[in-house]
């Protein structure tokens, strides 16, 4: 239904909801649950001293806690709740402003929906698929410029579950810290964390337990590559089974409410972009256009 053409006939016996949203009425307690705020996420902390120079432990996750603040641990565990895949690219020449209106140079400019199998194909807010991740047949014969798009997009491995740390360090002469039942994201992307979290969800398959009913271990190794060095997580299944309660259910919840409010937005994003590229393709084609008449030059 076009803007502006609803009849009095059509208020009377349309739906309400098709009706509401033609006049722009929304709930917006429902807006405001698609888009919840996010989860503290999970990172692999490889450096040793922090932006203001403080010694920090690396080889350990890193995360935001409400009441502890940044809190870096190796003794950390998590029960995942659900699991997702997506795709984002990185520009590493596009240019963009903080908040002070400096120019900066680097960012992700186009970012996929989440789906739940990794040769899944997802849609991305530029009106592709997988930022453009596409399979490669010959990688010789691909242009620098083409290799350099290919790596500019990168697969991930979402993870969403309850995380639960051991002393934790939070700071020099602060005491560690305990806590669990944090919601948290972990997104991966190293390529030997990505394949370990593969394959300890294949174990969990193949021996039929609940991953949200145990913990996994997360231990880390040094790899090295030159003058580069990075941590690769390992997850090992703990023996005990961790009860499921009702506020898991309700936390579980509120994984998947993030998930379809962030899909949400990429396909209307996606919606959007080919709608723009529509009207663009259409607008070269009028201008493009050269009327024929019967009438013949004298």
């Amino acid at each position: 239904m076009t803007e502006n053409a609803l009849t009095i006939k059509d208020i009377d016996n349309l739906p309400y909801d098709q009706i509401a949203g033609e006049f722009g009425f929304v709930n917006e307690a429902e807006q405001s649950a698609a888009n919840a705020p996010g989860f503290p996420r999970v990172t692999v902390n490889n450096k040793a001293r922090d932006a203001e120079g403080n010694k920090i432990p690396d080889g350990t996750i890193k995360v935001y806690h409400p009441e502890h603040g940044v809190v870096y641990a190796e003794d950390a565990y998590i029960r995942i709740f659900q699991q997702r895949f997506f795709y984002q690219r990185y520009d590493e020449n596009a240019i963009w402003q903080d908040k002070d209106g400096n120019d900066l140079k680097g960012r992700y400019v186009n970012k996929s929906v989440f789906v739940k199998h990794p040769s899944e194909e997802a849609l991305d807010e530029e009106g592709g698929v997988n930022c453009g991740k596409f399979k490669v047949d010959d990688w010789d014969n691909l242009s620098e410029d083409r290799k350099n798009w290919w790596r500019g997009a990168k697969r991930y491995r979402v993870v969403f579950g309850l995380l639960r740390v051991e002393k934790g360090f939070v700071g020099e002469g602060k005491d560690p810290v305990n806590f669990d039942n944090l919601p948290i994201m972990f997104q991966i992307s190293n390529r030997g964390t990505y394949k370990n979290f593969g394959d300890v969800m294949s174990q969990f398959y193949k021996t039929k337990k609940m991953p949200f009913k145990h913990e996994v271990k997360l231990n880390f190794k040094l790899e090295q590559s030159g003058a580069i060095s990075w941590y690769v997580v390992t997850p090992t299944i703990t023996s005990e089974a961790v009860p499921f309660t009702d506020a898991d259910m309700e936390v579980n919840r509120s994984f998947l409410t993030y998930v379809t409010g962030h899909n949400d937005n990429i396909r209307a994003r996606s919606y959007e972009a080919k709608r723009y590229t529509s009207d663009i393709d259409a607008k070269v084609i009028d201008n493009d256009f050269i009327e024929v008449t019967d009438t013949l030059p004298e």
